[in-house]
């Protein structure tokens, strides 16, 4: 009970995820069934390998033309 108190509405990333669903329902998107979780914290990211991370930041020319000088 004393939560409820404290926190009416649920977390705030709930009520964040539910507003842009809303949102995004009002402007016309269609809003598939688990876009309000796309919003909600997931501390189950993939991990991301050295290459991968090597790999986007060849995408950026700043970062591509340091690493083609230092050879990496």
């Amino acid at each position: 009970m004393a939560f409820w108190r404290v926190e009416p509405f649920g977390d705030e990333w709930s009520r964040s995820g539910k507003l842009a669903a809303v949102t995004a329902a009002a402007a016309g998107a269609k809003v598939e069934p688990d876009f309000e979780e796309r919003f909600l914290p997931s501390y189950r990211a993939p991990v991301q390998t050295e290459e991968e991370l090597k790999d986007q930041l060849r995408r950026i020319p700043f970062f591509a033309k340091q690493m083609e000088e230092k050879g990496i």
